[in-house]
């Protein structure tokens, strides 16, 4: 038993020392702490780089950095959500991707074994099946899968989005016009999704977008209603085929590639799902990179050795249409003879709006007035107003912005494509408008702002203004 002991008297002398340097050791406590917590920080940090290094640079992987996969649209249509993907140029062998979608209580990850090539754009399409609790205002996000040193790696997410409850302007509840998925419904009325002779899902022969085609529409077999490729429910790597498998290598249940709608090759088992990757097929279609019959180019990489000169322009950048033609609106036609650096009104050839020298501001080197200009009738192009104008809400890593004063509507998606600046902020620059929408359900309109460049540098309280012109007026 401890017995209790008188309390101590502090001396006089010393309780008055310490008042008088109280400030004094308040200081050098603070400080000891402020030291303290950095050598607590760099001890942690130590931690984090001591386990990445013990487990081999091997672990650490450059490829996951490089990719530049950019969400270029996500809404819901039907029962189906719609993911829009963009591949940037960067990055080396890509194999697949993942589709991480997040609602309130769970994430779902889905996998396409598609390879973009740098600068291709696909839809892709995911059913209730596979995305079942997911709905508008949820979350997207993509990661790459590549090949590294022959081994399949799988890289950080590189961009995510809300995925909105309305459709896009000119899509309606059926099928996906542009989703390289030929539907039945399809056959006639969308060309660019049905180019391999009238073929659609679930005929038994596998088109453009599709991972396999059994001849069915019925889900849970290993090939989708949508012919994609299913996650298996489970996996046992045991060779046996069991409940919520597909396959268990070498098993595949009788499957071959020709019964998944290919003309040849070895169909292989993946984590207990089919692996299409090896088949084979010999008929040619639109979107598989090789120029057949009827088609003037098969994607933008292959035009044919065709260019806006060779097709006689003056130059610009040739394209190649979903439907394998060559699309020209990005050529560039000659200016008229008196676009000569010298405003003549009344004299100036049909379709002159301006000229000088040097040309006016928004006056383009055709003598005609850029997006978000109009000519002013004295030879100089006069700027637009604002679409829109306001104050943001909030922002979300720095390139989502919401505000009240944005259209309450599906209008907001008007701004695609548009520019924004900011006033009363630290940010001067100018901003491409990649992405906006309206949810519904939340009564909110946001925009999502291009940041290849580098990120936008704004804050809520902030004021923006929305313009056609490149330059944002400035």
């Amino acid at each position: 038993m401890h017995k209790r002991g008188k309390k101590k008297k502090i001396p006089v002398h010393f309780y008055h020392l310490y008042r008088k340097d109280r400030k004094g050791l308040s200081e050098v406590v603070t400080n000891l702490l402020i030291i303290l917590l950095v050598l607590v920080a760099v001890g942690v940090v130590w931690v984090v780089i001591r386990n990445i290094l013990a487990g081999g640079a091997g672990n650490i992987e450059l490829g996951q950095f490089t990719f530049d996969l950019r969400i270029q649209s996500a809404y819901v249509s039907g029962t189906d959500i719609v993911v829009g993907v963009k591949r940037n140029p960067g990055g080396g062998e890509l194999i697949g991707m993942k589709f991480l979608f997040t609602n309130s209580t769970e994430i779902l990850v889905v996998r396409r074994n598609v390879a973009l090539e740098e600068l291709e754009e696909r839809i892709f399409t995911f059913n209730s099946t596979e995305i079942s609790g997911i709905s508008a205002g949820d979350e997207v996000s993509i990661a790459p899968i590549y090949s590294s040193s022959g081994t399949e790696k799988a890289g950080n997410p590189t961009d995510t989005a809300i995925i909105s409850g309305n459709l896009p302007p000119g899509e309606g509840s059926g099928p996906v016009c542009g989703n390289f998925i030929c539907e039945v419904e399809e056959s006639v009325s969308c060309p660019a999704d049905c180019s391999d002779a009238g073929g659609f899902c679930s005929d038994g022969n596998v088109g453009p977008g599709e991972q396999c085609d059994d001849g069915g529409t019925v889900p849970g077999d290993g090939c989708s209603a949508t012919c994609i490729i299913e996650t298996p429910s489970s996996c046992n790597l045991n060779g046996v085929i069991d409940s919520g498998e597909f396959c268990d290598d070498p098993e595949l249940g009788g499957e071959t590639c020709q019964t998944q709608g290919f003309d040849g090759g070895p169909l292989l088992c993946n984590n207990c799902g089919f692996d299409t990757s090896q088949c084979t097929t010999t008929a040619g279609f639109c979107g598989d990179g090789a120029i057949d019959a009827g088609e003037q180019c098969d994607g933008s990489s292959n035009l044919g050795g065709q260019s806006c000169i060779t097709l006689g322009f003056v130059g610009g950048q040739l394209d190649c249409s979903s439907s394998c033609q060559y699309d020209t609106s990005q050529c560039t036609n000659p200016a008229p003879p008196s676009c000569d650096g010298a405003w003549q009104g009344n004299s100036e050839d049909f379709g002159v709006e301006c000229d000088g020298t040097p040309l006016p501001n928004g006056c383009s080197a055709l003598c005609v007035c850029e997006p978000g200009f109009t000519a002013n009738g004295a030879g100089g192009c006069a700027l637009n107003p604002p679409l829109n104008t306001g104050i943001i809400n909030s922002t979300w890593i720095n390139i989502f912005f919401n505000s009240n004063n944005l259209p309450k509507s599906s209008a907001v998606n008007g701004y695609i494509g548009n520019y924004a600046n900011f006033s009363n902020s630290a940010e001067t620059g100018c901003f491409l408008i990649t992405f906006a929408d309206y949810l519904d359900g939340n009564n909110i309109s946001y925009v999502r702002l291009d940041y290849s460049l580098g990120y936008p540098d704004i804050n809520f309280g902030e004021g923006y203004s929305v313009w056609e012109a490149v330059n944002c007026g400035q």
